[in-house]
């Protein structure tokens, strides 16, 4: 379903091909876009793309258009040239460097690499995984995004022969593909995306259409196209912050089958088979998604009693209350309860997804809170794993500790809650808090959670740009930038990095590039903490002037008074919601530290 925040023009084009879904309809309708992306972009974010191959990989074009269109993207590409791979890959300034892509999708298929010795098979093959890894670290090096490799494979074509066991040509790629996951899997902007799982998925035979194949090279068949292009729009919305941070379930018939109030924890179908399973290896999906920091909640017309009956005393329950981080279990209305939810845990209604069975339930939903992803569950249980499965919206280019701790960060923040009820005012609430933040400088060890930030943020943050993970590694240590992260603890616990601040050092005049915070700690002065480490740090230097911007954006209005209310004037306003703040350094009244904060040394 296309996005709330989309143009009319653009949804309309959405709407038909949905109507009539077609690869020529896919064509017509990518053609439209660029059409009105060319105008003015129908206000659209921009991004990037590049597609790298050995192979003619253009075809996954429309598909990626159309895609990015309904997330409220207008897509530049970049298609190397035949003959242009490695040119592109190792010469700096040309062709691909101009395009300074925000993302790079490298494809390369062994036979273009690997040199065509079919005495030695083995020895070809690793000559073509070593070519392939120089050619992607090679342009890592001077990448400003990420880069997504494909991996190789599996032939489908190979003689049957039942001796060949693991020398076999399907034994050597995927022996390739271990050694390729190894070899770049930890490296910082470097993914690795299984093509050779998602052919295996969809059909070695169906994803290679062998006239094509043969006739203008094209690995990968009309039909498989779409999945790609599904594969590849994790990672562009990872990448812009278009993901979503809260899964909601219903209960009854969606977690498990059956109705729990009337046929009791023990009628219902939830177990290790038949149906049961289906059901259980949702609740399984659910908790690889909480692992990886997705929120998860409930939101049913139930028995409260009931449910918690379930969550704590079901053998078969994987989901428990200790991993919920919000509940609405009541006889309202799921719009209601979804609005409570979303400013329970401080996040904006297009942060969730809403998984229930009900057909009637989904369309209330959807025509009251657009804004809430809410996927077509299939009415039977047993496609429902797969078709979850299947969701991109909660992708991340980096997995981190805060990732792991979110959901302890939720419980927290339930006690938090209950002591501010409790305490007779804000400021009595904030130093009962015992708050204690630590600041620390151009720390490498963490650069992936500061990406991180810079890509989910999007309530408090001051420009709303998107720095890539292998930037804020360049920036830091640079003269020319200072990189701040802000560790918070507090009482119940430590919420981890909830702050970036990205310093550009311009003569006397330091210029906050980005400022952005985490929502779970909006409201407690972390944000005036740091910017008094700021002031202190360019004081020091000499530096005569901070200044910072403010860009305005469908989110972010509640971040638009942080310089004016720390003693910054306008300077300027270049465009209609851009404004341009400055404060001497010395000037006005100091910027101290909030009285209940407490700075501890990051040493």
């Amino acid at each position: 379903m296309p996005t709330a925040e989309i143009p009319d023009e653009i949804a309309t084009l959405l709407a038909a091909l949905d109507a009539a879904p077609s690869h020529t309809a896919v064509l017509r309708t990518a053609r439209d876009l660029a059409r009105l992306a060319a105008g003015d972009g129908a206000g659209r974010t921009r991004c990037r793309i590049a597609l790298v191959s050995n192979y003619t990989i253009k075809s996954v074009e429309p598909y990626l258009a159309v895609a990015c269109a309904r997330i409220g993207v207008a897509p530049d590409f970049y298609v190397s040239e035949y003959g242009q791979v490695e040119p592109d890959l190792l010469s700096p300034g040309g062709g691909l460097d101009a395009f300074d892509p925000d993302v790079t999708f490298l494809a390369l298929g062994l036979d273009g690499l690997q040199p065509q010795d079919v005495a030695d098979p083995v020895g070809a093959g690793e000559e073509g995984l070593e070519r392939l890894i120089q050619l992607a670290t090679a342009f890592h090096v001077r990448a400003r995004g990420p880069i997504v490799v494909h991996n190789f494979v599996t032939p489908s074509l190979s003689p049957s022969d039942v001796a060949s066991g693991l020398r076999s040509p399907a034994n050597r790629i995927r022996r390739l593909n271990l050694t390729l996951a190894e070899r770049i899997g930890g490296a910082s902007g470097l993914h690795l995306l299984d093509v050779d799982a998602l052919v295996a998925e969809h059909g070695r035979a169906r994803s290679r259409h062998d006239k094509l194949f043969y006739l203008a090279a094209m690995e990968l068949s009309e039909t498989l196209l779409p999945e790609v292009a599904h594969r590849y729009m994790a990672y562009v919305k990872a990448l812009l912050g278009r993901t979503r941070k809260c899964l909601v379930f219903d209960c009854d018939d969606t977690l498990w089958g059956g109705l729990v109030g009337e046929e009791g924890v023990a009628g219902v179908t939830l177990g290790a088979d038949g149906l049961g399973r289906a059901f259980r290896d949702v609740q399984d999906l659910a908790l690889a998604h909480h692992r990886r920091g997705v929120l998860l909640a409930l939101c049913s017309k139930n028995n409260s009693e009931d449910v918690d009956a379930m969550l704590a005393g079901h053998p078969h329950m994987r989901i428990r209350g200790e991993q919920v981080a919000a509940l609405r279990v009541n006889w309202q209305d799921k719009v209601t309860n979804l609005r409570e939810i979303a400013a329970e845990l401080n996040l904006g209604l297009d942060a969730l997804v809403f998984v229930d069975d009900n057909p009637v339930e989904r369309a209330q939903v959807r025509q009251a809170l657009p804004q809430v992803l809410v996927p077509e569950l299939p009415a039977d249980p047993a496609l429902r794993p797969r078709f979850l499965a299947r969701l991109n919206d909660f992708a991340s280019l980096v997995l981190t500790e805060e990732d792991a701790a979110r959901g302890a960060y939720y419980a927290q923040e339930r006690q938090r809650r209950a002591l501010q009820t409790s305490s007779q005012s804000l400021e009595e609430f904030l130093h009962t808090l015992a708050l204690e933040v630590q600041v620390t400088v151009d720390e490498t060890e963490v650069v992936g959670r500061l990406a991180q930030l810079a890509a989910r943020t999007n309530q408090f943050n001051l420009t709303t740009r998107r720095h890539p993970e292998a930037e804020i590694a360049r920036m830091m240590g640079q003269p020319t930038h200072r990189v701040y992260a802000l560790r918070a603890a507090d009482r119940f616990g430590d919420n981890g990095i909830v702050m970036l601040l990205i310093v550009a050092c311009e003569g006397g005049v330091w210029r906050i590039d980005t400022c952005l915070m985490s929502c779970r700690v909006i409201g407690r002065g972390i944000e005036t903490a740091l910017l008094s480490r700021v002031a202190a740090d360019a004081a020091a230097a000499g530096v005569r002037e901070l200044r910072g911007e403010y860009v305005r954006s469908t989110k972010n209005a509640l971040a638009a008074d942080f310089y004016p209310r720390h003693g910054f004037s306008l300077l300027a306003e270049p465009a209609e919601g851009h404004a341009v703040w400055q404060r001497a350094i010395g000037a006005g009244a100091p910027l101290g530290v909030p009285p209940w904060i407490r700075m501890r040394d990051a040493g």
